[in-house]
């Protein structure tokens, strides 16, 4: 599943991961209930972070699952999903691209065997803000100096029963995160939290201007997206 948007319809934070990651496991969930392990890189700002922690977490109460992250060592980093960005830059070679939209249409076909990519292309109204609320305040592992840190996690699950257990060592035995956390009861439904965003997000007046630059090379039935890019006056 490749997740495409602009930038008048979402930032790059950590809420817009957890957003398309939910979903995609949730339409997978849909088809059979069954525990979720999921494979992630050590960046922090997207896949090691207490709001996507708190968005799985969130999904294993309403679904009742254990779902397990589990993050690759340095060295060791390369996915099989890493073939798909390859996959989609090879297609893209020769293209004319003039809409953010026929990123998405390419992807579809950027491989045919044993089945294409599926592709969807978001809007603000998508993402959902996993920040507020938090079941957890933090996952990092320790509490005082010398303890580990969230870049020394290997392992996340995330329990049915509101908790989240971690590994800083594969060979390790699970323990559970060092911090209380907010009470079953209390926690709100995933599709009863705030939404990210409540419009459209405004780019520069100097981007916008720019591309209102290129109207003279584009095809005249592109031309309204352009124009209609939310833009700050200053």
């Amino acid at each position: 599943m490749c997740y495409w948007f602009d930038e008048s319809n979402s930032t790059l934070e950590a809420s817009v991961f957890a957003s398309c990651l939910v979903d995609h496991s949730e339409k997978v969930l849909s088809q059979k209930l069954l525990p979720v392990i999921l494979y992630s890189d050590g960046c922090c700002a997207q896949n090691r972070n207490a709001t996507l922690s708190n968005a799985l977490l969130r999904l294993a109460i309403e679904k009742n699952i254990v779902i397990t992250q589990k993050y690759l060592e340095k060295g060791h980093t390369h996915m099989e999903c890493d073939s798909v960005h390859s996959a989609i830059e090879c297609k893209l070679k020769g293209k004319e691209i003039f809409l953010p939209q026929q990123y998405m249409a390419i992807s579809k076909i950027a491989r045919s065997d044993p089945m294409p990519y599926e592709a969807r292309y978001l809007d603000y109204n998508f993402f959902t803000d996993f920040s507020k609320e938090l079941i957890y305040k933090s996952i990092r592992p320790g509490k005082k100096t010398g303890d580990p840190v969230v870049t020394d996690i290997r392992m996340l699950e995330y329990r049915p029963n509101g908790t989240i257990w971690y590994k800083v060592d594969f060979d390790n035995e699970l323990q559970p995160l060092p911090h209380r956390p907010t009470p079953i009861n209390n926690i709100k439904q995933i599709n009863g939290l705030q939404k990210l965003y409540a419009a459209r997000i405004p780019i520069t007046k100097r981007k916008y201007q720019d591309l209102q630059d290129l109207n003279s090379v584009l095809p005249p039935s592109c031309l309204s997206f352009y124009d209609d890019l939310p833009h700050s006056n200053r």
